[in-house]
C-alpha cells in the first residue's frame, strides 16, 4: 500500500489539470487514473503529496434484500457482481496515521476474539463466546471506518461516483461540473 506518491503532470491550462475529476452536487465523479487536488479528502487540509491507495467496491442495491434472507448467499452474490476500481486518495499525514493505527487496532482485535472464543468453548462459558462475537463486530467496524474515508455510491463504465468527500474539494473552481445526470443522492 503506497502511502506517498508524487504526481507530475504538465498542462498548458490549469483548468485541464483535473480533467478526470468532476463534481456533481455532493458527489465526486472520478476515473481510475484520476489525479486529485492536493487536499485531504477527509479534512481539506494540504495533503503534501501523501496518498493512500483505496479500492472502491460497488454492487447494485437490488442485492440488499437478499442479505435479510441469507447472509452467506448475499456475500457470494455481492462478491460475484461487484465492480471495483483502485484510486490514490490524497490524505494529510494526520489522517494517514489515524487510518494506520485504527486498522492495526481493528486487526489486533481478531486474535483477541479467537482467544475469547477458545476460552469460551474450553470452559463452557457462553458469555465469553458472545464477547468474542462482539469483538469481531467491533473489529469489522473499526477496519471499515478507518479504511473507507470515501465510498462509491454508483459505478458507470469506468467512472465511480464518490460520497463523503470534504466540501472544500467539491467547491474548487478547477473541478468542472459533471454535465450528465446528477447522482448526488
Amino acid at each position: 500500500m503506497p502511502l506517498k506518491s508524487q504526481h507530475l503532470r504538465l498542462v498548458e491550462d490549469p483548468t485541464d489539470f483535473h480533467h478526470t475529476i468532476w463534481r456533481s452536487g455532493q458527489t465526486l465523479v472520478v476515473k481510475p487514473e484520476s489525479v486529485f487536488p492536493d487536499c485531504c479528502v477527509r479534512c481539506g487540509k494540504p495533503a503534501e503529496g501523501n496518498t493512500a491507495r483505496k479500492w472502491l467496491f460497488w454492487h447494485t442495491p437490488i442485492l440488499l434484500p437478499v442479505a435479510l434472507l441469507s447472509w452467506p448467499f448475499y456475500l457470494l452474490l455481492a462478491l460475484v457482481m461487484r465492480r471495483t476500481m483502485a484510486i490514490d486518495l490524497p490524505m494529510c499525514q494526520q489522517h494517514i496515521s489515524l487510518r494506520r493505527w485504527v486498522t492495526i487496532g481493528g486487526f489486533t482485535l481478531l486474535p483477541t476474539a479467537a482467544l475469547l472464543a477458545l476460552t469460551a468453548l474450553s470452559n463452557a462459558i457462553p458469555l465469553l463466546f458472545l464477547g468474542a462475537m462482539l469483538t469481531v463486530i467491533c473489529s469489522a467496524i473499526l477496519i471499515g471506518w478507518a479504511r473507507n474515508p470515501v465510498w462509491a455510491v454508483r459505478f458507470e463504465e469506468d467512472l465511480a461516483f464518490l460520497q463523503n468527500v470534504h466540501p472544500s474539494i467539491l467547491e474548487l473552481d478547477t473541478l468542472p461540473v459533471w454535465e450528465e445526470q446528477d447522482w448526488s443522492w
